[in-house]
């Protein structure tokens, strides 16, 4: 850890380098071949009050215990197998944002991160990422 803050735009021009409809999609690696690292590793922070039991949690990949790093993936089907080995720090919040991650997953070709925008929604208690291609998909961070 390096214990400076960090600056937005981390994930900006970045692909969606896995792409698997019915299953995943998984993105954040600066070189987009999911082989990337920004140089530093996070601890795990898995909570037994997390899992994948419902479609569409926001979880941070990794490379084993503690290795967290910049990647992060959305499963698009429940996939308890993976419960107890990776942060889960949100949730796809609604339908429409459900249908933008199912068409990343269906894509030909690598899906290009435009922007990633997390902004507060003070109603609601959400955030918003702005998808490529001008889609916007909720998401609920915890």
């Amino acid at each position: 850890m390096t214990g400076t803050t960090g600056r937005g735009g981390f994930c900006d021009g970045t692909v969606f380098h896995r792409r698997v409809p019915g299953f995943v999609v998984r993105g954040g690696d600066r070189l987009g071949t999911g082989h990337g690292s920004a140089g530093y590793r996070i601890p795990d922070e898995i909570r037994p009050d997390q899992g994948f039991e419902q479609p569409f949690p926001l979880a941070m990949a990794n490379l084993g215990r503690d290795s967290t790093g910049p990647q992060f993936f959305i499963t698009l089907a429940p996939a308890p197998r993976l419960n107890g080995q990776y942060t889960i720090f949100g949730q796809v919040a609604d339908e429409r944002s459900q249908d933008v991650v199912r068409a990343i997953a269906a894509a030909p070709t690598a899906v290009r991160l435009d922007r990633v925008t997390i902004a507060a929604d003070q109603r609601s208690r959400r955030r918003r990422a702005l998808w490529p291609g001008g889609g916007t998909a909720m998401v609920t961070l915890i």
